[in-house]
């Protein structure tokens, strides 16, 4: 009941003063609302994240290349929790006071604009991503981007003539961001992985938004970018989260109203999810399928078939130019399938995928997730597709289990335990809100709303805190100055620390002074070297925390000279 109609129950029966009618012949103004709250209720909650997500991106990157933070020092490390900290005492704060979904909008927007704090910070003086150079899945991806530098359509990085076998999205993207900067695809890998690991949280938020309330999308979001951490990996991350909101909205025949996909985008999707990595596709065919037959069985099926041919023909055309010359090179060229022979000693470390065994939050949930994907299998929408679509998933993984003994070939299943997690993770979620939605009714509790809101802090901070500590360089976090002072040896490198570590084109690196790490950091000021004249050597200037010497010629870039860990060109 709202105060409006409380207020007129209340006062039914009292003598009240009659109220003033307007003048014969003139109707009575509308009454009047406030310009600002017009704007933001027109203004939904998913442009609300995106708005926060663009600002939070701007201002961090302002910030940390102006305060130029040392991750390898206790302040540098712990810059991104500070700002978190303030950021969550006032989202706190806000959601106490307004509960509304803009308010969990702005949070989803603002938490991955604080992933995306937290990755600049971490790479913030090192020209390479996560993982050094060397990495073999790093330098294939390095190698692809600078060979797509060449063309705008489909290569093998190695192969002249051949398309290329691995999707070609990302480093696609690479190569036009290196041909529009200017700088070598290999100085700018680490900022495609920024973008996709922090754009994680706020795409989960906008398609689980479509199925669920604000709060759930929201408790989506916290997890999504922490399920799988490898940051070399940041399109799988990316396409990790994305796969199951899509694959519910899309086969599940939801109607527009309870959030199904209109086959337009849910195909611009999928052809997206093809060229950016078909591997999660492949683990869930045969989930996908289940869900497909099982909504075959109910009646009207027509227009779900229409629907199914639509999203099918649109993820054709999108993908196209990746997907239509691989087919062809493998119809009319010899080829041999070598790409899951390689032995990853990752397969027996968890032969079996039991994440809901794990002691840790995410394997609590992922329990939790399991249960209710049984127990509300006949009672919610979305339990009994996701059941499908993980058990279609434990299938796939049997069958090459079988396939790596028999004959070698593993199908790429050592990635299966992570697209599980997700799955089961997510179905959590939504259990726990449905089974406590369900006890409050049934005892007829009424909990302060702060309850949901320290629950999402709770889950939010918790997560944030788990991307932090994986994704800033080294164990134990700002041991270059840290006192007592920490030993070379001490230190526990994890793929931030080694991208810190990896030569520069110079074979310069970060040294050693004193058992301490220390970072010479050059940047050239102005956008070209200057020269005293139109011939001769062109002079230019270097911004530094210590003297350097910087050189060049009228034909290239300006090179430091005192052993910096990135170019400057």
């Amino acid at each position: 009941m709202n105060s409006a109609r409380l207020d007129t129950d209340m006062r039914a029966g009292e003598d009240v003063a009659d109220a003033p009618t307007p003048p014969r012949g003139r109707p009575a103004a509308p009454p009047t609302e406030h310009p600002v709250r017009r704007a933001v209720r027109r203004i939904g909650p998913s442009a609300t994240a995106v708005a926060c997500y663009l600002v939070a991106m701007t201002v961090s990157w302002l910030v940390i290349d102006a305060a130029d933070f040392d991750p390898l020092s206790l302040r540098g490390s712990l810059a991104p929790v500070a700002a978190g900290t303030v950021v969550a005492v006032v989202a706190i704060a806000l959601a106490a006071r307004f509960v509304s979904d803009h308010v969990a909008g702005a949070v989803a927007g603002l938490y991955s604009g604080w992933i995306g704090m937290t990755l600049w910070t971490a790479l913030n003086g090192t020209p390479f991503g996560h993982n050094e150079l060397h990495d073999w899945d790093t330098i294939r991806m390095s190698a692809l981007a600078n060979r797509l530098t060449t063309t705008w359509g489909s290569t093998d990085a190695f192969l002249p003539g051949l398309p290329s076998e691995y999707p070609v999205l990302y480093p696609w993207l690479v190569a036009r961001a290196s041909e529009l900067s200017e700088r070598p695809t290999w100085t700018l890998v680490g900022h495609m992985e920024v973008l996709f690991i922090s754009a994680t949280a706020l795409v989960a938020f906008l398609l689980w938004r479509r199925l669920t309330t604000a709060p759930v999308a929201l408790a989506m979001a916290a997890v999504a970018p922490i399920v799988f951490t490898h940051g070399h990996k940041s399109y799988e991350i990316l396409t990790l989260a994305v796969l199951v909101p899509w694959a519910l909205a899309t086969f599940a025949g939801l109607s527009r109203r309870e959030g199904g996909l209109h086959w337009l985008p849910a195909g611009i999707i999928g052809g997206l999810f093809v060229c950016t990595y078909t591997g999660y596709l492949m683990f869930g065919a045969i989930g996908g399928l289940a869900i497909i037959a099982a909504r075959l069985l109910r009646p009207n099926r027509g227009p779900y078939l229409l629907h199914l041919l639509g999203v099918l023909v649109t993820s054709v055309v999108v993908s196209s130019w990746y997907l239509l010359p691989l087919l062809w090179a493998w119809l009319t060229q010899p080829r041999e399938v070598v790409a899951d022979t390689y032995p990853n000693i990752a397969i027996p470390d968890d032969p079996v995928p039991l994440p809901f065994l794990e002691p840790t939050p995410i394997g609590a949930l992922a329990l939790a997730g399991l249960i209710g994907l049984f127990g509300y299998r006949t009672r919610q929408w979305w339990a009994q597709p996701m059941l499908l679509l993980v058990g279609g998933i434990y299938l796939y993984w049997a069958i090459y289990m079988l396939s790596l003994v028999g004959s070698g070939h593993s199908g790429f299943l050592v990635k299966t335990p992570r697209m599980i997690t997700m799955v089961l993770v997510t179905a959590g979620i939504l259990t726990v809100a449905h089974a406590g939605a369900a006890l409050l009714r049934r005892f007829e509790l009424a909990p302060p709303r702060g309850v949901a809101v320290a629950a999402l802090a709770v889950l939010l901070v918790s997560s944030g805190l788990v991307a932090w500590n994986t994704w800033m360089p080294g164990d134990p976090k700002g041991f270059a100055d840290a006192l007592p002072e920490v030993s070379e040896d001490a230190v526990e490198p994890n793929a931030a620390l080694r991208a810190h570590m990896e030569p520069g084109p110079t074979g310069s690196r970060p040294s050693t002074s004193h058992r301490r790490w220390r970072r010479q950091r050059c940047r050239r000021t102005g956008s070209r070297p200057r020269s005293n004249s139109g011939s001769g050597p062109a002079r230019c200037r270097c911004r530094c925390r210590r003297t350097c010497g910087c050189t060049s010629t009228n034909g290239g870039g300006p090179t430091c000279n005192a052993g910096t860990t990135r170019p400057t060109a």
